[in-house]
């Protein structure tokens, strides 16, 4: 049996569509058009994942107040459970790891990172978030590592 395909493109996340199917016979006779049923409607599931859309300070600034706070704003909500230390690394150049609280903002889609103390003077700074951030569909961010020199 030949069985037509049809593969529709260009479809948006989250958003439903219906479809609705006839046939057209080789002598020229349509069938009435199917039934609108559940089964009929499909909705793309969200399969972006979040990713950083501002920084603050941004990346490779100097002259970087001692006791910044660092923000990570990202382009759609995250799991505010995956917004943790683990997964927003706050450490020296030389690898030390710079204590700080971390908190989430579902509102403005930022994380931000509150240093303990100061950071060392003139110390470079890394952040690196890590895939661990997720939005509410699973979807990691990308990877994203900001380096900056603490004044």
């Amino acid at each position: 049996m030949n069985v037509p395909v049809f593969v529709d493109t260009g479809l948006s996340e989250l958003v439903t569509y219906k479809y609705a199917v006839s046939a057209n016979g080789t002598n020229g006779l349509v069938s009435a058009v199917s039934v609108d049923t559940p089964g009929a409607a499909i909705t793309p599931p969200d399969v972006t994942p979040p990713t950083v859309v501002l920084t603050s300070p941004s990346a490779s600034a100097t002259g970087v107040d001692r006791s910044a706070k660092i923000t990570a704003t990202f382009s759609e909500p995250i799991d505010p459970a995956t917004a943790i230390g683990a997964n927003f690394i706050v450490r020296t150049a030389g690898g030390v790891p710079i204590s700080g609280t971390v908190a989430y903002s579902a509102a403005t889609k930022t994380i931000e990172f509150t240093p303990v103390a100061a950071y060392p003077n003139s110390a470079v700074v890394s952040v690196t978030i890590t895939t661990g951030i997720r939005d509410g569909k699973c979807d990691g961010v990308a990877g994203c590592v900001l380096i900056y020199d603490a004044g």
